[in-house]
């Protein structure tokens, strides 16, 4: 896509600036087009649900304000309602920066009832718990280009076309992951993997019932990219709490699966090695290490800290795998937490 626009507009800042372009067809001294009009109007009725019912014609933006009090995009519907858009590509929000917009515009004395939150999000975040419990409704990329695509009969605009065209290619690389090979997924398609199964409701969490969440990890061997599922609930090891988990990881074009180990709280004189070697080994005098019996090799090294990897699935990652293999292996590994946690359970003395 050379010749589209936002190939090289990238930015959080170009993004604000379509979307105050496109919204701005709803003012009432806008330039005529249909199109793009019927567009705007769509998406201030998913913004505001009182909306839906009225008339197109009686929906107008009064006002669209950029970095009002830093908010991305301020707009105000008919006068009577106001809409802060966070726009978000690949960050995520911070230091409680959205419940301080909603206060904001409550001290410049707007009624809390008029105010509505929106999450733009057009690439990646696991965890939008954040944005929900600030009140804001959380628009993804696929939410998104289906409002732009049940509106784009009739539209001609160049930078109208040119957004479309780039998310509605950029959301095809993405599900590339189900049809090529494991070795040839970038870091779209595995993103994309782990969002899809984090909303799957086929897949069963069974005894992981907890988070399940996903993000870049760098570190010094390169980085990669990993999904962490983890129980509700934590397991008692005197005098620490830790929690059993599962994590897939995705780097160099190969996959694994990893039971792990994660201590809550350290204290300084509890050494995490106490806990690795009761897990791992049958005893600590005959060090015969006993995951086996759940499908797990014993990795390279195990090393002791608040983080411990104590098997994976594949000896050697295996580059040549496809989705199916990956979703019926990380499957596999779900259901059999339950000896896990129960091994687990026995081994530390948890109740």
């Amino acid at each position: 896509m050379k010749n589209n626009l936002f190939t090289y507009a990238t930015s959080e800042l170009s993004q604000d600036a379509f979307i105050c372009w496109l919204m701005s067809y709803a003012m009432k001294d806008a330039r005529p087009d249909k199109a793009l009009r019927r567009c705007a109007v769509a998406f201030i009725k998913e913004f505001i649900p009182e909306l839906v019912g009225e008339s197109d014609d009686e929906i107008a933006i009064t006002n669209i304000e950029r970095q009002h009090g830093k908010i991305d995009v301020l707009l105000t519907i008919n006068d009577r309602y106001w809409v802060i858009i966070e726009d978000k590509t690949f960050t995520s929000d911070h230091d409680d920066q959205l419940q301080r917009y909603k206060d904001l515009l409550i001290r410049e004395g707007i009624e809390p009832k008029s105010i509505y939150g929106i999450y733009y999000k057009t690439g990646f975040e696991s965890d939008t718990s954040n944005a929900e419990a600030a009140g804001y409704a959380v628009f993804d990329r696929k939410k998104i280009l289906s409002i732009l695509d049940a509106n784009k009969d009739g539209a001609d605009n160049a930078i109208f076309t040119d957004y479309l065209d780039f998310y509605t290619a950029f959301e095809a690389d993405v599900q590339k992951y189900k049809t090529l090979q494991v070795g040839k997924w970038d870091w779209k398609m595995i993103q994309g993997f782990f969002d899809d199964l984090k909303n799957d409701t086929d897949f069963s969490h069974g005894v992981l019932d907890g988070d399940m969440n996903y993000d870049y990890v760098a570190n010094p061997s390169g980085g990669f990219y990993g999904m962490w599922i983890f129980p509700h609930n934590s397991l008692a090891f005197k005098p620490i709490e830790y929690y059993p988990y599962l994590q897939m990881e995705f780097a160099d074009g190969k996959i694994n699966i990893c039971f792990k180990l994660y201590i809550e709280e350290l204290p300084s004189d509890f050494k995490p090695s106490q806990l690795k070697d009761v897990i791992a080994y049958n005893n600590t005098n005959e060090w015969a290490y006993n995951l086996e019996q759940f499908g797990y090799f014993k990795p390279s090294r195990l090393a002791s800290g608040k983080t411990m990897t104590m098997g994976t699935i594949w000896k050697q990652p295996q580059s040549q795998l496809f989705y199916s293999d990956i979703r019926c292996a990380i499957q596999k590994a779900v259901d059999r937490f339950d000896e896990v946690i129960a091994y687990c359970r026995e081994r530390t003395g948890t109740s």
